[in-house]
């Protein structure tokens, strides 16, 4: 019985606790009027600022970033973080655990999150195209010297990071 309480817990936790971490983290606008620094919004726009771009360099990064955040919202769909939490929950509930339905569960969720990395990775490379030999240099030297600061550490990202290296 305490196996089972043990691997009911675990699974709500593994259920439910991403999506309550994910909440509210969509790209750019991340962090944004939610007090503190701002997010990962602003750690952009100060990078950029210190690259000085051109007007038109700031336009094309701005039209990347409006095609990343137009397709992660197409693919996330209209409510289908909750039609997938709900599905979740009824196999974890259900009286007898069908692991071939939670398999591909998460082989779905992690298929999205795999073109979610690549959304973001051509959009990464976008930019970084569209700043001369100079700024990308700036840009790599930027991006070490913050891994530097905290230690070589990437953070708690797991899609590859920053535009360096």
């Amino acid at each position: 019985m305490k196996n089972i309480v043990s691997v009911l817990g675990l699974g709500f936790a593994l259920t439910f606790g991403g999506a309550v971490l994910a909440e509210g983290h969509n790209g750019f606008e991340r962090g944004e009027g939610k007090g503190g620094h701002g997010g990962k919004g602003h750690m952009m726009k100060r990078m950029f600022s210190k690259l000085d771009l051109t007007d038109e360099q700031q336009t094309s990064i701005d039209a990347l970033r409006d095609q990343m955040h137009d397709s992660m919202e197409a693919l996330r769909g209209e409510g289908e973080r909750e039609d997938l939490r709900a599905q979740m929950k009824s196999v974890v509930q259900a009286e007898t655990f069908d692991e071939e339905a939670f398999k591909a569960m998460l082989a779905s969720k992690h298929a999205k999150k795999t073109e979610a990395a690549v959304i973001k990775a051509k959009m990464k490379n976008g930019v970084w195209n569209v700043l001369t030999a100079e700024q990308q240099e700036q840009m790599t030297a930027m991006m070490d010297e913050k891994r530097e600061r905290r230690g070589g550490k990437r953070g708690m990202r797991r899609d590859g990071g920053g535009l360096s290296k």
